[in-house]
């Protein structure tokens, strides 16, 4: 129906201002009691301006008037026995924003908060951390697709920073052309807040204000309707809205005219035995009441039933840009009215998870339910855990049962359901296997055996094929539908939800079998060298009571490889020496640690690893080589690149004479220095600069480096000419991680460990 205006005739007008200096408002007040964000609506009406019908009635139930003797109505020429449609509508608007004004704040106390009880100690306003969301329009699980054809994706999709499934679409996409629409998504993938915030929007004028929000828990409506005489929808509107004054008839008026925004969250959390009623119910409503937009959750597996007319679209997991907006927003609501503060705290949160030993959290955020308790548990002490197994097991907790419980949920078992240690540990024995073969993605037959082999292994007697080909089939779609850690990615293709839980239930694996357990971890030593190993084998490292042992193995796989490439042993030669001409030789742990990371990967930052904040406080000497070397690396990114920022400048001139004991070094950076542009040329200035003297310049502070900080020429080379010095850095970080991690290791293995770990001393004589 298109929206028409009313405006008060001057009678109205002199009665709505009576009114209105009788409550004693503001016309700002006014405003926002019916959902304004101005109020030049509240002006208009009150100077006889035309203003949109839903306002103009609500503002007069405001102030308790009827909006029939206030606005201008137009004339009818010749009486009729019968209502006109105009009249209807007329009537229908009045219906409307009667059960709009008596019910918002009804709708604001059942949507408005977070829907969360997990390590969250504070309420949340949902509009306060609300972050849109995107939608997969071609269903994941439908799409005929390889196993090589997802990996191949992936690795695309990690390079661009796009989704796993291409292009994805807003709410406003999808709602704008659809109004009949099933949501699937995986557990905590966002399904029921979004519906949620769409019943505040509708609530508070920003979707549909022409529509009655309605937010339905089909759990709840189908366990208190099951032994009513007429459990319909109808009935249930009907006996929702009676209170407004509304009758059956009015009821189906509203329906008849789609004045109604129906949203039914959770069909999965139906009882089974109720399920065929439910499913039945809402085909016939969305046929008979058409005109309405109805939008149904679900969780992906649970979706059986085919609805007539609907579309099925579904979450996508938050991307880079969604997990930034979602992280300021809870730490500024979560602030304690202070956002400067919040925004401080999201900053540090965001800086922490960029870093590349953080990458196994990253995967995790892609989930906003665990993106929440990631949030939460950073904020309680403003680092993330040392202890990462800990916090994996809380977010497998959460998907496996936690969740479920904080809204009171409890699925139905039956003959075929695991009990929660059969299923940590069937899920242990399948992550294991794929991620020894290397494999994110597998086919749905490998899993199958693997849950037919641990059913056996479990069963009293043996039992036929059949048999177990049906129950592992059917606990494969239990563990899809209740904790969403498996997931079929395409027809018949699965992987974990995140690879960070496939990691570790591996090491889980390696742990919990103790039949096996030094051969398994003699196998895992050796694969340190092999990077997609690395957060099993400091998961393994971090579960053991003692990893004396694992340590001491690793880091023999860690001689060989140091000591078999004569290219290694050389640069290690040098370090040391750069190393002994410091005055603190005290910290030569943390020390050499910086210099390799620096030369090898232009990060210092192994050395915090072994040093908490070492970078943050550098000893002057270091200072200066950090600076110094950040500079010839800007020089040489700026000549592949079109723009040149030069954003090695204020680097290099920030080097003070106070940190700068050596007078011919600091005279040698003064004369490189007069050579330079000025700090704030512009861009053409700068770029003429480089080509005529830049790459002589750079030179030239080689030279110096060379001369008086002991640097050798070939550091400089690019990172991707160090050849086996790229696979023993990625070594060293694993081991450096692990020793100096959340493992424990006794105080004298770890003082032997320390003292081999980068080689014997005497070795470097030079």
């Amino acid at each position: 129906m298109a929206k028409r205006s009313l405006n008060a005739s001057e009678r109205g007008q002199v009665i709505a201002k009576q009114a209105f200096q009788r409550t004693g408002w503001t016309q700002a007040y006014l405003a926002e009691q019916v959902g304004l964000e101005t109020r030049q609506s509240v002006w208009k009406f009150f100077t006889g301006r035309p203003i949109e019908r839903h306002i103009f009635i609500d503002l007069c139930f405001q102030l308790d008037l009827e909006w029939q003797e206030i606005a201008i109505l137009p004339q009818l020429p010749i009486p009729s026995t019968t209502i006109s449609e105009e009249q209807t509508d007329l009537a229908v608007d009045t219906w409307v924003q009667k059960v709009r004004s008596q019910l918002r704040g009804q709708i604001q106390a059942q949507c408005g908060a977070l829907q969360s009880s997990l390590d969250i100690t504070q309420p949340v306003q949902l509009n306060q951390v609300y972050t849109g969301v995107n939608f997969l329009s071609n269903l994941s699980h439908q799409q005929w697709l390889e196993v090589s054809d997802l990996q191949q994706r992936q690795s695309y999709s990690n390079e661009e920073e796009v989704p796993l499934y291409g292009s994805t679409l807003t709410s406003i996409d999808i709602l704008q052309n659809q109004d009949k629409v099933v949501i699937l998504g995986k557990p905590g993938a966002g399904k029921t807040t979004f519906l949620r915030h769409m019943a505040l929007e509708c609530n508070e004028g920003r979707y549909k204000p022409e529509c009655i929000p309605v937010f339905l828990s089909l759990r709840t409506f189908a366990t208190q309707t099951q032994d009513a005489a007429d459990s319909s929808l109808l009935t249930y509107l009907h006996q929702l809205w009676q209170r407004c004054g509304l009758d059956t008839k009015q009821v189906k008026g509203l329906l008849d005219r789609g004045r109604v925004l129906l949203l039914l969250d959770g069909l999965d959390e139906v009882p089974a035995s109720l399920n065929q009623s439910i499913l039945t119910q809402i085909q016939q409503f969305s046929e008979e009441y058409y005109q309405n937009q109805i939008l149904i959750t679900c969780r992906i597996e649970a979706q059986h039933y085919h609805f007539q007319g609907f579309n099925y679209i579904e979450l996508a997991d938050f991307q880079k840009s969604q997990v930034e907006v979602f992280a300021r927003r809870y730490f500024v609501a979560t602030a304690r009215n202070s956002k400067t503060g919040g925004l401080t705290q999201a900053a540090q949160f965001l800086e922490q998870l960029r870093q590349p030993e953080n990458q196994a959290l990253q995967n995790l955020t892609a989930s906003p339910l665990l993106l929440g308790l990631i949030c939460s548990i950073f904020q309680q002490r403003m680092a993330f855990p040392t202890k990462r197994a800990k916090l994996y097991q809380a977010g497998l907790e959460i998907l496996l049962e936690r969740w479920d419980q904080a809204r009171g949920i409890k699925r139905e078992a039956d003959e075929f359901s695991l009990t929660k240690p059969e299923t940590i540990t069937l899920l242990c024995q399948i992550a294991a296997t794929t991620f020894a073969e290397g494999n994110y993605y597998f086919e749905q037959r490998q899993v199958l055996n693997l849950i037919a082999e641990y059913l056996q292994s479990i069963a009293p007697e043996p039992q036929d094929f059949e048999t177990l080909w049906s129950r592992s089939a059917a606990i494969l779609k239990s563990i899809e539908l209740q904790s969403g850690l498996l997931v079929q990615r395409a027809k018949e293709v699965y992987s974990f939800s995140h690879l960070t839980f496939q990691e570790y239930l591996t090491a889980r694996k390696i742990i919990a079998t103790p039949e096996t357990i030094d051969e398994s971890l003699r196998q895992l030593a050796t694969q340190i060298t092999d990077s997609r190993w690395r957060e099993v084998i400091l998961l393994t490292a971090s579960l053991l009571p003692n990893a004396n042992t694992f340590v001491q193995q690793l880091l023999t796989t860690f001689n060989d490889v140091s000591s078999s490439h004569p290219e290694v042993q050389d640069f290690l030669g040098e370090i040391h020496t750069k190393v002994s001409t410091l005055e603190t030789s005290d910290q030569h742990l943390p020390i050499t640690a910086f210099y390799i990371s620096l030369i090898l990967r232009d990060d210092p930052s192994l050395a915090n690893c072994i040093a908490p904040n070492f970078t943050q406080n550098l000893p002057a000497d270091l200072a200066i080589d950090y600076a110094l070397f950040l500079t010839v690396r800007a020089l040489q990114r700026k000549g592949t690149q079109d723009y040149p920022a030069f954003n090695f400048l204020p680097t290099f001139l920030a080097i003070d004479e106070s940190i700068c004991a050596d007078p011919h070094l600091w005279q040698s950076l003064q004369d490189l220095k007069v050579q330079l542009p000025e700090e704030s040329a512009n861009v053409e200035t700068l770029q003429a600069w480089y080509q005529q003297q830049g790459l002589q310049w750079q030179e030239d502070l080689q030279a110096v480096m060379v001369k008086y900080r002991e640097f050798q020429p070939q550091w400089f080379n690019g990172l991707d000419t160090h050849g086996k010095l790229k696979e023993y850095y990625g070594v060293l970080q694993t081991l450096v991680e692990c020793l100096f991690g959340d493992c424990y290791v006794s105080p004298p293995i770890r003082a032997d460990l320390e003292a081999q770990l980068f080689g014997p001393k005497q070795v470097f004589v030079a």
